[in-house]
């Protein structure tokens, strides 16, 4: 979630049954106030990001993506030793990331700022937003265990040849406006992985903390130290052993791997047709589900 709309519903601001809610398509490769472009991470310990004015605080999460070669880059977590244009980071539970051996860079990369953005318009602007946004009905708040029935986005149509939708903007509508308009979560269909016990090269398992979501058979886990991790069995929703090919070294205790869950469908490419989101019977804002285009 956001973290303003995380403390927005703590102070009763924002209120998932009793304001009405909606859903947006997101490209995040188009510049916002808290959207950033990457133009380079370094293959090194501690990994440097490059971004023209980025204007992150230490401390700030941030979710980054669509970075390509340095697969590792690919994380949520907090900025660490920010200048004017560059930034490193945290992994959540404090590690650095150390990604280098994970692959040079080669281009693309976008950054969210889920702690400094408030507002629609903080992340999203112009060609940011694809298609039309959803309303989101039947809304229901049973033990903070958030539930609708499921919405779909109606024809949706690319705003420039090959543009992809990597995520899912969840807002509050009662500000009215995109200005006013309260973030509550993003979901770019994907979970993180964190593992919690110390893993060996030559390991055919890793242990983590539960997972919130399933992941498929044969996917590969960049973890933030640099190390990579391809199951060898699919993962379960709850899962707290990951069974993996061969490690080629070692994870440390606390490093993370951010990976495309089983039912996620992100990132796609828009093609006219209309998108569905199905929502599972335990769910909130930012937890992947399926998303199609039908």
């Amino acid at each position: 979630m956001f973290d303003p709309g995380r403390f927005g519903f703590g102070e009763r601001q924002i209120g998932w049954v009793a304001d009405a809610q909606s859903a947006a398509l997101f490209d995040p490769t188009q510049p916002a106030p808290f959207t950033k472009e990457i133009t380079n991470v370094t293959n090194a310990n501690p990994a440097v990001y490059s971004s023209a004015a980025h204007g992150f605080a230490a401390g700030d999460i941030v979710l980054i993506g669509g970075v390509l070669g340095n697969l590792s880059a690919n994380q949520l977590g907090r900025v660490a030793s920010p200048t004017s244009g560059t930034f490193q980071m945290l992994t959540l539970e404090g590690a650095g990331m150390s990604i280098g051996g994970s692959g040079p860079y080669t281009g693309g990369g976008w950054a969210v700022n889920l702690t400094q953005a408030e507002f629609v318009s903080d992340v999203i602007v112009g060609l940011g937003r694809v298609g039309t946004d959803a309303l989101i009905v039947g809304r229901t708040d049973v033990g903070g265990v958030f539930s609708s029935n499921n919405f779909l986005w109606p024809a949706v149509v690319p705003g420039y040849p090959g543009q992809l939708v990597w995520a899912i903007i969840f807002y509050d509508l009662a500000g009215g406006s995109d200005a006013t308009n309260r973030l509550v979560a993003i979901n770019d269909g994907k979970l993180q992985v964190v593992c919690n016990t110390a893993a060996n090269g030559g390991d055919l398992f890793v242990l983590v903390e539960p997972l919130i979501a399933g992941i498929p058979l044969g996917s590969t886990l960049w973890f933030s130290n640099g190390q990579s991790a391809t199951l060898t069995g699919a993962a379960l929703q709850g899962d707290r052993r990951l069974n993996v090919a061969a490690l080629g070294g070692a994870i440390p205790a606390g490093h993370q791997a951010d990976v495309t869950a089983t039912i996620a469908g992100l990132p796609f490419l828009p093609n006219g047709s209309n998108v569905d989101f199905s929502v599972p019977v335990l769910w909130y804002p930012g937890l992947p589900t399926a998303l199609m285009a039908l």
